[in-house]
């Protein structure tokens, strides 16, 4: 990297770091290891909205069935 670095005119940490994107987003691992951990992130969003929502049914029907 330090050889050709200035060859192309940047710095060797700058090369360095190019050169390791390239190969994360080349990795097919690594593309699903992403794509696992934004199923997780959205799996979880989606559990709590719906335990928000079935605590709020279950103070409807309990306010419901108090003043019934």
């Amino acid at each position: 990297m330090t050889a050709i670095a200035p060859k192309i005119g940047c710095a060797p940490e700058t090369l360095r770091v190019w050169y390791q994107k390239h190969l994360d987003k080349d990795n097919p691992i690594k593309v699903l290891q992403v794509s696992q951990e934004e199923r997780i992130k959205q799996l979880e969003r989606e559990n709590n909205q719906l335990q928000r929502a079935n605590e709020r049914a279950c103070k409807l029907f309990c306010v419901s069935f108090i003043f019934s």
